[in-house]
């Protein structure tokens, strides 16, 4: 007896899960083929006193404001809708229902329609129901449009000048799709006219602007903009919904710092003799020698008052005529006095110990140096490091000891580098 109620139970189980089985099927199924997209009809007929199934809205995008549009025919309103959604990411799931007094709706003659819309809390995947007291059924249409929220201005949004270029950031969101675009435009004057130099997907996070020239003042405006597209009425035609534009933020190019290699001798020279008369209390000796670019003059301050053989020192500040004035480079010096060597045509100031030997000279605006390593005298492979700038950024190549010893040789002693004292 007991083996048969069991076995009953079974069956009723599997029966259970047989029906559970084609509900979700059909349901899942409706969802595919009813379902519909922004700006997509939805219709269907009511039935007096209940509820009744009208359509899905297959996305509803939380980051806009999403409104659902009602029309009805006939003498009289609905009297209410309701809808459910399956909240995704932001929005939790849950049932809501909107009265729709008479007062609400706008009354059409010509099309003998009633009309209104109202906004939806739903986000994601929204199922919408109707109810009608009339006692003839007649037929709702529904469909929800978005519309760019007043919140929707890009956040965090700045403008700044990286290497020559404007780098253009804002916060991104943390979104299953990625459905926003950016608008990027770009004026030459505050109120003047906005270009659109851009458009970038928000998750991106950011946006570099090469086509800049140096000198110029430029303004940046920014707005979202999302797209959809109409699935049955006219698909190839893409929707657009977008956001207010951000502030403007205004970013100025440096101007390209001008070389002295086309500046005359003369007026490099006259430069530094004044530098020097100028700031003659804080110099002990100085010594113009040509190691800029196409063996321009350089001025070298002498740095210790220690390390001094005859009339030449072993260390300095290197000093550069730029933009006009006299610039400071870096610091050069080490274990000898400082020399001048020629490679290639090109006057280097030298200075090295028996482990090491550094060339240095002046190009593109930059203080170079090239330190050779010799791994006889330190622990450490034979090597050459070279330093660009103020040394923060440097290379090192290692090499054999043939190499190291022909790269030493292709430079060639010049003389020595004689300093004129000041005080």
């Amino acid at each position: 007896m007991n083996s048969k109620r069991k076995k009953g139970k079974y069956h009723l189980l599997i029966l259970l899960g047989i029906l559970l089985g084609v509900f979700f099927i059909s349901t899942s199924a409706y969802a595919r083929s009813g379902g519909e997209e922004y700006g997509d009809n939805f219709s269907e007929k009511t039935k007096s006193g209940q509820w009744v199934k009208c359509g899905i809205q297959l996305y509803c995008e939380n980051r806009l404001d999403n409104y659902l549009y009602i029309s009805v025919k006939g003498s009289s309103p609905i009297t209410k809708v309701k809808y459910f959604w399956e909240g995704l990411e932001y929005a939790k799931e849950g049932w809501h229902t909107v009265n729709l007094p008479k007062s609400k709706w706008k009354y059409n003659n010509s099309t003998k329609c009633w009309t209104t819309k109202c906004k939806l809390r739903a986000t994601g995947f929204t199922y919408f129901f109707a109810y009608d007291t009339n006692k003839k059924a007649r037929t709702v249409t529904m469909k929800v449009l978005p519309v760019m929220r007043k919140d929707g201005v890009v956040q965090n949004y700045k403008a700044t000048v990286d290497s020559g270029k404007v780098k253009i950031s804002w916060k991104t969101h943390n979104v299953y799709f990625d459905v926003c675009d950016l608008y990027i435009y770009r004026s030459t004057s505050a109120k003047g006219k906005y270009k659109r130099i851009a458009t970038v997907s928000e998750r991106a996070g950011g946006y570099t602007d090469k086509n800049v020239t140096a000198g110029k003042k430029y303004y940046y405006k920014v707005q979202k903009v999302y797209k959809w597209r109409q699935s049955s009425e006219n698909y190839k035609k893409i929707h657009y919904i977008i956001s207010a534009f951000t502030g403007a933020k205004s970013v100025t190019i440096p101007k390209k710092a001008s070389s002295i290699s086309n500046t005359s001798e003369k007026v490099i020279k006259q430069a530094y003799s004044n530098y020097v008369k100028k700031y003659k209390r804080n110099i002990r000796a100085y010594s113009i020698v040509n190691i800029g670019p196409s063996n321009k003059p350089v001025l070298l301050v002498a740095t210790s008052s220690d390390w001094v053989q005859g009339n030449t020192y072993y260390s300095c500040s290197v000093y550069c005529y730029i933009n006009g004035k006299v610039t400071y480079m870096d610091s050069y010096g080490g274990g000898r006095p400082l020399t001048l060597y020629k490679k290639n045509g090109q006057n280097y100031l030298w200075n090295g110990t028996s482990s090491d030997k550094t060339y240095a000279c002046i190009k593109d605006n930059r203080f170079y140096v090239w330190g050779y390593l010799n791994s006889k005298e330190q622990y450490c492979p034979t090597s050459v490091i070279y330093y660009k700038g103020s040394r923060k950024t440097y290379k090192t190549y290692t090499m054999s000891k043939s190499n190291y010893n022909k790269a030493i040789r292709t430079y060639k002693y010049g003389s020595s580098v004689k300093f004129q004292k000041v005080r």
